[in-house]
């Protein structure tokens, strides 16, 4: 799939009444596999369906908006390939791919996934207890699609 390609990837006409009509969106290649990968982990990982579909579709809309997705993407499945491969996501279908639809979190927050597969959710990063909100700790790693990588933040 490193040939640049694009592929049609999304959820498609829905054949269920009432349901919506989403458009088929062009993704290169290998971003509609890394996004298949991440979609398989986060599901292994023991999270719902609808926060599943929130980090995927972050993260799809980030890379629908970059001119180098593709680049961006290989980059991503060679970093997390040990990751999805020890869950079985490495060979993952991405025929059902949620929208591209970024998450809003306030200002100085990051949507996260811990290092664990968990979606977080939108929380501050941070380098010590006193960065965090009264209740939380800085003792999470995770990630933010066009955020932090791997660092800590407040859970």
């Amino acid at each position: 799939m490193a040939d640049g390609s694009r592929v049609n990837t999304g959820l498609g006409r829905s054949d269920d009444a009432g349901a919506p009509f989403v458009e088929w969106a062009a993704l290169p290649a290998p971003c509609a596999q890394f996004l298949a990968q991440l979609q398989c982990w986060l599901r292994a990982s023991g999270n719902d369906t609808t926060e599943v579909d929130r980090a995927v579709g972050d993260a799809r809309a980030l890379f629908e908006a970059r001119s180098d997705a593709a680049e961006s993407c290989e980059e991503a499945m060679v970093f997390r390939s040990e990751l999805i491969g020890s869950a079985g996501c490495a060979d993952a279908d991405p025929d059902r791919l949620p929208p591209g639809a970024r998450v809003q979190c306030r200002r100085g927050e990051f949507f996260f996934v811990r290092q664990d597969g968990h979606v977080t959710g939108c929380r501050r990063d941070c380098f010590r207890a006193e960065d965090c909100p009264a209740g939380s700790s800085c003792a999470a790693f995770g990630s933010a699609t066009g955020g932090p990588i791997d660092e800590r933040f407040c859970e």
